[in-house]
């Protein structure tokens, strides 16, 4: 994964180079080679199938201590009103 995103960034200012003009010594040649060292790159990833997310992520949220109390969105206890709204 690291090897493609090195050749896709070199690719990206090379074809940045050609863009504005500044590929006079073989920018069109460093393009044609990176283009294929990012095929040969993403065809090793798709060849090497899905891998494991480095952290994986909880599948359900924390239940809180006391199901009777009515928490808000956030997890937060709720704060019973009394009276109008303090502004």
């Amino acid at each position: 994964m690291r090897r493609f995103t090195q050749d896709a960034t070199r690719l990206a200012f090379a074809r940045q180079r050609v863009v504005t003009g500044r590929d006079s010594i073989g920018g069109r040649r460093d393009e044609a080679d990176l283009l294929q060292a990012v095929a040969a790159d993403r065809a090793l990833l798709l060849a090497s199938g899905p891998q494991a997310p480095a952290s994986t992520a909880p599948q359900h949220y924390p239940q809180p201590a006391d199901p009777t109390q009515p928490f808000d969105q956030y997890g937060a206890p709720r704060q019973s009103q009394q009276g109008p709204p303090v502004i």
